[in-house]
């Protein structure tokens, strides 16, 4: 059986009211770079554009199946 989603290992973070969805997290290395990523947030009190290291697994809940957001709207998440 499987869930609503097509995407396998998805996350999804929400912060400063803001949902930034990942997909394919399968390692530490993942799991620890997200927890990272939430930690420079706070220090920042700012939702932040993902890091280099994730933004290949952001994706567009409700449009995954075309080409992932330009990288012009990750960074507008912070405005």
């Amino acid at each position: 059986m499987t869930g609503p989603c097509a995407l396998s290992n998805v996350a999804l973070l929400l912060y400063g009211g803001e949902q930034i969805w990942f997909h394919s997290i399968e390692t530490d290395e993942h799991v620890f770079a997200i927890f990272d990523y939430i930690e420079s947030m706070v220090r920042e009190s700012s939702v932040l554009p993902p890091p280099e290291s994730l933004r290949d697994r952001v994706f567009d809940v409700f449009d995954w199946g075309l080409s992932p957001p330009p990288l012009a709207s990750l960074e507008s998440i912070s405005d």
